[in-house]
C-alpha cells in the first residue's frame, strides 16, 4: 500500500468514457470494468475470496430498488450500494465513501443495522450544502463516512443513532456523532429550503468555491491519529468468521442451513440470516420443499429412474406442511379503513392490505416461486389443490426430427437444437450434400457479412438496422457475388425516412442534445448562465438555473414550491411534479 505504482486497484463505473480514461490513468496491473454495480463481479469480491484493503466510492444517489440476488432487504440502489461496499472491504481493512445525510439521520435504522454488522464507524464529516453545486450542479447535504471492518466480530461496537436537536427553532434528527463532534459540521446547521420547511443545510461561505476543501484537511488529519492501524499483512481473511463453506447448487439469494444456523447466499459469499426460533421450523420445511421441486425437475428433465421417488417425497413433504401451516399461498387480510377505494359497485369501501406470513424471509428465497406453484389457490376460499407437478412430470427433454424435408421446418430445428446453422448440421437434417445446403436452404438464410459469412435465419437478418445490413452486403458484394441476393432482399425492406411532421420532440427525449435543452432555458427563461447535464447511461439529467430570472422563479413556476427549471427536470428524468 505504501507504493502506489504497486498497488492493484479495481472499479466499477457506468460510464464507458470515464472507464476508459481511468483506466489509461490507473497502474498496470488495474483496471475499471464498464457496467452496473448490481451486475459486476469484481476479482477479490466473492465468495473464496478475502476482498480489498480499501474500498472508496461515491454511492449512487438514487432511490429505486435493485432487483439484485444480494439485495433480499429490498434495500434502495443508495443504500444497496453503502452495504455491498461494507461487504467488499476486508476484515482489516477500511471503507470511505461519499454518502447522503439520510444514511446516518434516518429514522430507520435498516441501513446502519447491516453496516454495523460488518464494521465500526471511525469517523463521519458532513459537507456544506453547495459542496457539489459547482460541478454536479445540486445543493444537498452529503457525508464523508469512514468505517473500520474489524478482523473478529466481538470488535464491531454499534453505530450511533441520530438524535432530536433544535435548529432554528426546529426539531430535527441529526446522528449523535456530529452533536457529539460539532466539528466535524464543516458549517453551521440550519434548516429550510424550497421543498421542506424542515430540510437540513450546511452553510459555508465559500462552499462553492471549494474554500471548505482546507476545512475537510485539517478535519482529516485530526481524525487520523485514532483511527485503527491498516496492517494488510495482518489482516484476517474475510472467510474465517463471516462466512461458512457453501458448496451449492442453488441461485444466489438463496437461504441455506448449517445446523442450527441460517444463510443466505450473495456474490459475497453466505452471510447470516437471522430467523426468529418461531419460524425455524416452518422456514426448514420450505427448504426441504424447494430441494425437492429442484430434484423432481431435474429427474424429470433427464428422465432419470428416481423421478418417482423424488415426487413421492415432495407429495409427502408437501401434505406434512399443509398440515400443520396451511396453504403455502395462505394470506390474511387487514379490515379496509373509511380512506379505502370504493369499488363502483359496491356500497362502500372495499378490499384491505394483504398480510403474508413471514415464512422466516422465505418468500425472499429465489426458490420461493417454484414452491409456491405446487399448489392452485383459490383467493377467495383460502383453499388449494395440488399442481400437476405432483401428479406427473411437467418438464421434459426436448426431442428433435432427425430428418426434415422442409427448408423453414430445418431452419426451425437447428436454431431450437443448435442456436445457429451451419452447412453441415443442415446437410445432415436433409440427407443432401454439404455442397448442396445454401441452394436448398434458398430463401430460409443469407450470408450475414457482418460474421463471416456465417448463415443467419432470413426472419433475422431482414429485420433490425437493414440500412447498415445493406451497406455491408454492398461492401462484401464488391468481393463476392454470393452477396448479390442479400443487396436485393434487403432493398426490399427499407423502411420509408421519416420527416420533420413524423417526429415529435419531447423534454428529456434521449437524441435531443443537453445543448439545446440548454438554450431553451436560455431563450424562454432568460438564464444565460444555466447548465444542463445529460447521463444517457443512467437517463438522468440534472439542470441548474445558475443565476435568477423572473421568468424562472414566478411567472412559470409553480411557487412557492417548484421553480421552472425544476419543472423541467422533472420533465426530462419523468418525474412527477
Amino acid at each position: 500500500m505504501s507504493d502506489p505504482a504497486a498497488t492493484v486497484m479495481h472499479g466499477v463505473e457506468i460510464d464507458p468514457v470515464s472507464a476508459a480514461i481511468g483506466n489509461h490513468l490507473i497502474p498496470t496491473g488495474s483496471r475499471i470494468d464498464i457496467g452496473n454495480l448490481t451486475g459486476v463481479t469484481l476479482p477479490h469480491h466473492g465468495a473464496g475470496v478475502d476482498g480489498y484493503d480499501l474500498v472508496v466510492g461515491n454511492v449512487p444517489f438514487a432511490s429505486y430498488v435493485p432487483h439484485a440476488a444480494d439485495n433480499p432487504d429490498r434495500l434502495s440502489l443508495h443504500n444497496y450500494a453503502l452495504v455491498k461496499a461494507a461487504r467488499m472491504t476486508r476484515p482489516g481493512g477500511y471503507l470511505a465513501v461519499l454518502t447522503s445525510r439520510y444514511t446516518l439521520d434516518a429514522t430507520t435504522s435498516t441501513t446502519r443495522d447491516q453496516l454495523a454488522a460488518l464494521t465500526n464507524l471511525v469517523a463521519a464529516v458532513r459537507l456544506p450544502t453547495d459542496a457539489h453545486a459547482e460541478r454536479a450542479g445540486t445543493a444537498v447535504v452529503t457525508d464523508i463516512l469512514i468505517c473500520h471492518r474489524p478482523a473478529e466480530f466481538g470488535e464491531l461496537s454499534g453505530w450511533p443513532r441520530p438524535v432530536p436537536v433544535d435548529v432554528d427553532g426546529i426539531t430535527v434528527n441529526v446522528n449523535e456523532h456530529f452533536t457529539a463532534h460539532p466539528d466535524r459540521v464543516l458549517g453551521e446547521l440550519a434548516v429550510g429550503g424550497i421543498r421542506h420547511e424542515d430540510d437540513r443545510r450546511v452553510l459555508h461561505p465559500t462552499a462553492r468555491s471549494g474554500g471548505y476543501l482546507d476545512a475537510l484537511t485539517a478535519t482529516l488529519t485530526r481524525i487520523a491519529p485514532a483511527a485503527p492501524r491498516l496492517d494488510p499483512d495482518g489482516m484476517a481473511p474475510a472467510a474465517a468468521d463471516r462466512r461458512m463453506a457453501v458448496d451449492s447448487p442453488l441461485p444466489l439469494g438463496s437461504i441455506v442451513t448449517s445446523g442450527a444456523r441460517y444463510q443466505r447466499l450473495t456474490s459475497t459469499g453466505a452471510v447470516e440470516h437471522k430467523v426468529p426460533a418461531t419460524q425455524r421450523a416452518e422456514l426448514n420445511a420450505l427448504c426441504q420443499l424447494r430441494d425437492l421441486v429442484r430434484a423432481v425437475l431435474d429427474a424429470d428433465a433427464t428422465g432419470h429412474p428416481d423421478a418417482d421417488q423424488h415426487r413421492g417425497d415432495l407429495n409427502r413433504a408437501y401434505g406434512r406442511y399443509v398440515t400443520r401451516w396451511g396453504p403455502l399461498n395462505r394470506f390474511d387480510t387487514r379490515p379496509p379503513t373509511r380512506d379505502s377505494v370504493a369499488d363502483d359497485d359496491s356500497d362502500g369501501p372495499v378490499g384491505g392490505k394483504r398480510i403474508y406470513p413471514r415464512m422466516g424471509g422465505f418468500r425472499n428465497d429465489p426458490g420461493w416461486w417454484s414452491v409456491t406453484a405446487l399448489e392452485h389457490f383459490d383467493d377467495d376460499t383460502q383453499t388449494a389443490t395440488k399442481a400437476p407437478l405432483l401428479s406427473g412430470p411437467v418438464a421434459r427433454t426436448a426431442t428433435y426430427p432427425d430428418h426434415v424435408d422442409d427448408p423453414a421446418t430445418a431452419v426451425r430445428v437447428l436454431l431450437a437444437r443448435d442456436g445457429d446453422i451451419t452447412p453441415d448440421a443442415a446437410a445432415a437434417l436433409a440427407g443432401i450434400d454439404i455442397a448442396d445446403t445454401e441452394d436448398w436452404l434458398g430463401d430460409e438464410v443469407f450470408r450475414d457479412p457482418a460474421h463471416e459469412g456465417a448463415l443467419a435465419p432470413a426472419a433475422i437478418y431482414l429485420t433490425g438496422l437493414v440500412r447498415d445490413k445493406l451497406s455491408q452486403a454492398r461492401t462484401a458484394a464488391e468481393r463476392d457475388e454470393r452477396y448479390r441476393r442479400n443487396i436485393d432482399a434487403l432493398e426490399a425492406v427499407q423502411p420509408a425516412w421519416l420527416t420533420a411532421h413524423d417526429i415529435t420532440p419531447r423534454i428529456g427525449a434521449t437524441w435531443i442534445p443537453a445543448d439545446d435543452l440548454r438554450q431553451f432555458l436560455v431563450d424562454e427563461l432568460g438564464l444565460p448562465h444555466a447548465t444542463v447535464v445529460h447521463v444517457p447511461e443512467l437517463a438522468s439529467w440534472t439542470l441548474s438555473a445558475g443565476g435568477y430570472s423572473a421568468d424562472n422563479e414566478y411567472t412559470y413556476a409553480v411557487n412557492p414550491r417548484r421553480t421552472a427549471v425544476e419543472l423541467v427536470e422533472d420533465l426530462a428524468n419523468q418525474r412527477a411534479t
